[in-house]
């Protein structure tokens, strides 16, 4: 059986960081914004990874806390650890690919603006 108490904990710790990127999704996809064309696309997939990767972190801490309170499972620290490392690797690069797209958004405004 699943404990709800972990998730609520952890949604009350995320819920800023998912009501900014929400907020921002909303703000850069208004029509007349300033943030068109491929900056404002770039932006909007860039939010939608960082959410993306905020959602798939919260399911991972939900996972990671009802293993430890089951206690005896079939896989090995080592394993698990090894399982955690690459969950974590990969969350990583969701982070930094959202960022990545964040900061294109930026530069390619930028330079339509200077252009």
């Amino acid at each position: 059986m699943y404990a709800i108490g972990p998730f609520v904990g952890i949604l009350m710790v995320q819920f800023p960081v998912l009501a900014v990127l929400i907020a921002g999704l909303v703000i850069v996809s208004m029509p007349g914004r300033r943030l068109t064309g491929r900056s404002g696309g770039l932006a909007r997939a860039g939010l939608g990874v960082l959410l993306a990767e905020v959602v798939a972190s919260m399911i991972w801490s939900a996972v990671f806390t009802q293993i430890v309170a089951q206690g005896p499972f079939d896989m090995s620290v080592t394993q698990f650890s090894v399982v955690n490392a690459i969950i974590s690797f990969m969350l990583a690069v969701l982070f930094a690919a959202g960022l990545g797209l964040l900061v294109a958004a930026l530069v390619s405004a930028r330079s339509r603006a200077d252009g």
